[in-house]
């Protein structure tokens, strides 16, 4: 169905025709054409949507919790993380910030046991409540771009994936980041049918978030300012379209990012995004071979081209067949950046680093 209020601004619908997938038609009329608005703004969430909303949250939230209730060491980075979170809670802000992870997720571990006590209990337990909440964003932005039943079946196997439980159950970063991740591309799609500023701005803080956890976080940014770049230079937005959408995405981007920018400013002696990754690295445009210190190589492939590609072709045609592919580029890069965090090998709980945990409340 066409949902781009660009797509009629550009002339591509022409007023009075129908366009409808298999549940909602919809006809368009010639004031929609002529204010560019949005075509289509989707159905309302029914009853039973909520309940299937709730039914998958007890779902997730009750496999995560149990994974994490059975848990009987602490594994991979949760030691660094709770070290920094130390470090932070004594005032030791310097010592925190010269570890390459990125701030956020110790940062509201040393917050909340400040009231708690428990600072390995708070890590857990912000990670449980991320990854069960990622299983809503999901099931949201995949009804944006496809429908209702779609989207319960890609929450639901979001809800049950393995690797994903076992990562949201432990003290690590990744489901809070896939948390805001997700939620940034989904608002990106949003901002790129509805251009305007407090859209963008909303996305901007929400990829602002995502970098504050990991620092692949900030290339939703990028992505949405090429998106939007090229939607301007087909002549699909105008110039004010391009300036609300850019000065909202880069002001809520930098409200989040700046300060810990200055830290890592006054702590490197130099601007960066990140002490972990460089911008082409993030950007999956250059892997360190071998792992993590090893050369820098180029990895400019298939996935980054298909995706310029298709979302290009779903830009400049317009017809109901081909718009679609936008939304699939879109998916296709939520997988290829994410895929790796559901892959076995990024989970290898390997004796570095690992250490018993005070949570084993039922036995192995």
């Amino acid at each position: 169905m066409a949902r781009y209020g660009w797509r009629a601004q550009a002339g591509q619908i022409p007023a009075g025709e129908e366009q409808s997938d298999d549940q909602h038609p919809l006809t368009i009329s010639e004031e929609t054409v002529e204010s560019g608005q949005s075509v289509l703004r989707g159905p309302r969430f029914s009853r039973e949507e909520f309940a299937t909303l709730g039914i998958l949250f007890l779902l997730a939230l009750g496999l995560r919790l149990w994974v994490a209730a059975r848990a009987v060491t602490i594994f991979n980075d949760g030691p660094r993380f709770l070290t920094t979170a130390s470090r932070m809670a004594a005032g030791e802000w310097q010592q925190a910030f010269w570890d390459s992870y990125h701030p956020l997720y110790p940062f509201l571990i040393q917050a909340v046991s400040r009231v708690t006590g428990d600072p390995e209990g708070v890590g857990t337990a912000l990670s449980v409540l991320a990854g069960s909440l990622c299983v809503l964003v999901l099931y949201a932005f995949f009804r944006q771009i496809w429908n209702a039943q779609v989207a319960a079946v890609g929450a639901f196997l979001l809800a049950i994936h393995p690797y994903a439980i076992r990562f949201s159950s432990s003290v690590q970063s990744e489901a809070l980041y896939m948390l805001f991740f997700v939620g940034s591309v989904a608002l990106l799609i949003w901002v790129l049918d509805r251009p305007r500023f407090g859209s963008a701005l909303l996305c901007g803080l929400t990829v602002g978030l995502a970098y504050l956890v990991r620092p692949e976080g900030a290339v939703v940014g990028l992505v949405g300012g090429a998106a939007a770049g090229i939607l301007w230079l087909r002549r699909f937005w105008s110039v004010s379209s391009l300036l609300r959408v850019g000065l909202g995405l880069s002001s809520g981007f930098f409200l989040m990012a700046l300060p810990y920018m200055a830290s890592l400013k006054v702590v490197t002696g130099s601007w960066q995004l990140s002490q972990k990754k460089s911008v082409l690295v993030l950007m999956g445009l250059m892997q360190n071979q071998g792992g993590p210190g090893g050369e820098l190589v180029w990895t400019l492939g298939g996935n980054q081209l298909w995706l310029a590609r298709a979302g290009d072709w779903g830009v400049i045609r317009g017809d109901h067949s081909r718009h679609r592919l936008l939304h699939l580029s879109m998916a296709w890069f939520i997988w290829s950046s994410e895929s790796f965090e559901l892959h076995p090998s990024c989970l290898s709980y390997g004796p570095e680093g690992a250490r018993p945990t005070g949570r084993a409340w039922f036995p192995t």
